[in-house]
This record gives C-alpha cells, structure tokens and sequence, in this order.
C-alpha cells in the first residue's frame, strides 16, 4: 500500500477497535452520523455496483476475517478475547454504513483473497445473491485472471498447467500431492488446477547520475518473470503453491520463500526485502444469475505503487525516497503493463475480461 492508504487503514483499524471496546466492554452506543470522509478516501475502491453484487478492490494486508491473538485482544468481564484487528468484510460494512441504514444493506462474503493478495474482492449484498455466488465460486462458474511477480524464470515450461491435491505442509504452507500411482485416474482430495502463462520482464533502474541502464538497485527491481494465472478452483494458497510448483515463487512471498534471486549460505531461497506478496486479482467474469446480467471487471496490478513503508522509517526521508525512484518506478510501471498487456492479448481465454481491459486502455489513451 501507499504511505497514504497505510496510515488510513492504521486510522481506520484503530478507530473500529475503539469503537468495539466501548460497545463490548462499557456498553456505550455509537450515535449515527453523516457520511464521513471514510466513505469518499475508501480503502476499498468500487470497481462495479449493482443492487445485487458489490466488486471493489482489496488492498493487500488485511486479512478476509476479524484477527486476534493472546497479544492484540481486549478481555471482556468473562474472559473472553475480542478480535481487534478488523478483516475486510468488518471494515466495508463500516465504510457503507450509509447504504446499510437506508437502504437495509448487509453484505456478504463470497469468497476470499488471501491476506497477501489484492485486487478484485466480490460480495453479495443479499442472502440470495450471496447464496448463488457462492455455489457459481465452488462450481468454477467464476472466470478469475491474476498476474504475480517473480525473481525466477520458470525451470521447465514458460506456460502450462499445475495440478494435484493440496495437503498441509510446514509453517503455516501447503504442497501439491504427487501424481497417483499406478494408472491411477481418480481426482486427488482437495483438487487444485491452475493454467499458467509467463514472459520476460526488463526492469530499467537509475543510477546515482539519474541515467537509465539495465542495473537493479533493490530487490523488488530484481524481476524475471510476469506470470499470469487462470485458476480453475479455488483452494486455499493455490496460486502460492503453483508459482512455487513452477520454479518461479512469487516476490516477497514469506511462507514460499521467493528467492529474491538469491540462495543462503546452505543453499535454501531465501526471502526478499519487498513487504508484499507480488499477487493481484486483475480480471473477473461473472455470468448471468437471477436478474443480474453479466460482470466483467479489469483491475491492471500496480505492484510498484503499493510498496509498504518500513516500519520506524523516518517520515522526513520519505519524500526524498520517493522523488529518486518516482522516475523507475513509472519505467518499472510501464514496463510491467506491455508484459499484462501481451499475456493478456496472447493468452486470455475469457472475452469479456479482454474486452473490458482493451476498452479501459482505450479511455485512459482518449
């Protein structure tokens, strides 16, 4: 996230907890207020609104549901730890307040974006919608298009398909089951199939002169690989676990150790300093249901605007960071949106997504 989205969801976060504990705790209510600027600066941008469906886009970092744990919880006259930190479906429903009192609004969570990941995050805003979209989700009835980011060329193929059951592994990972034996063609429990397409990516860094050449001045210009994802289920960490499966982990991805192009004194990858997973939800085709028409949404990744902030970072020398690497990252920026744009125009099997990414460019070009 940007330095501005960051210290919102900080704000946010903080003002929720409060909010919880005097409700929870003191039993004070919240008097009803106008809409503030919570509602316009969202952390959540609306990408497609109708009366049934909500799509907006997710930032990377805040998790699906409420979080806690034994050193961030409030206890209350029993005992009882309250979350504090709020997941995504929480702090919308507190942003849409508004819509929630005038319009009876409740919304629904249909399915998830791991913590890490952003990008396009559907949700109903009724029971039955929520009850259709979910099944549409467990069916594979949802067309879904991510793209993520490697410091690894892929070791065998440049485009394929990754599939296998999915089983828990160590450190909170999982890993993709090996092929049956024997002949055998019965589908593995906790299936998982993905598509892949990947090309080439030629970072362009600055030097100390403000001259453009082929170095990487960090590890988060230190990129070979543009991955583009087709997922065909939606198993927990399966994009995870297939970027790994190709030889390509994902850049900044803890749990999979990204490489970062590096290896470790005994030869282990080892975990780059960028403070995000490179993984975004980019394009979504939801077919006709009830009486809602087709959706087709494009949201282009901009992983070099949503870099973190070091925490303990000395907010005077920020401005100064941003002016000497505003130039890379528009090259970076430009750079990764010619490699989306040829995956796509090659690749992408589904119309509508196309076509809403083609007619997006088209607009912004006018």
């Amino acid at each position: 996230m940007t330095v501005l989205n960051k210290t919102k969801t900080l704000v946010l976060i903080l003002f929720v907890t409060l909010l919880n504990v005097a409700v929870d705790v003191f039993g004070i209510q919240p008097q009803q207020q106008a809409p503030s600027s919570v509602t316009t600066n969202t952390l959540f941008p609306v990408l497609f609104e109708s009366p049934r469906v909500l799509v907006v886009r997710k930032p990377h970092g805040i998790g699906h549901h409420d979080e806690s744990s034994s050193s961030q919880s409030v206890a209350d006259g029993e005992g009882e730890c309250r979350p504090i930190t709020p997941g995504v479906l929480r702090l919308l429903r507190y942003e849409r307040q508004q819509q929630a009192e005038e319009k009876g609004e409740r919304l629904y969570g249909v399915h998830r974006l791991d913590k890490v990941t952003s990008g396009i995050l559907v949700l109903a805003k009724d029971a039955t919608t929520a009850s259709t979209l979910s099944a549409y989700f467990a069916q594979g009835g949802i067309q879904k298009v991510y793209f993520g980011l490697s410091a690894k060329k892929p070791q065998k193929k440049k485009q394929g398909l990754v599939q296998g059951g999915m089983t828990r592994s160590r450190n909170k990972s999982w890993k993709l089951l090996r092929k049956p034996k024997n002949g055998q063609k019965s589908k593995a429990e906790n299936f998982a199939k993905t598509r892949f397409y990947t090309t080439g990516l030629k970072a362009i860094g600055i030097d100390d002169a403000g001259n453009d050449n082929a170095s990487n001045f960090d590890p988060i210009t230190n990129i070979k690989t543009v991955a583009m994802f087709r997922p065909y289920t939606g198993k927990t960490h399966q994009l995870r676990v297939a970027a790994k499966a190709m030889g390509i982990p994902l850049l900044g991805d803890s749990i999979y150790k990204d490489g970062g192009g590096n290896k470790s004194s005994n030869g282990e990858d080892t975990v780059s300093a960028t403070t995000r997973t490179m993984l975004h939800a980019s394009g979504l085709h939801i077919p006709e249901f009830l009486d809602q028409s087709e959706i087709n949404v494009w949201c282009p990744p901009t992983f070099f605007n949503d870099v973190d902030v070091d925490d303990g970072e000395d907010m005077g020398m920020i401005d100064e960071r941003d002016n000497d690497d505003s130039r890379r990252n528009i090259l970076l920026s430009d750079s990764l949106d010619m490699a989306v744009e040829k995956l796509m125009t090659k690749n992408c099997d589904v119309p509508g997504i196309l076509e809403t990414m083609l007619m997006q460019q088209q607009d912004q070009q006018e």
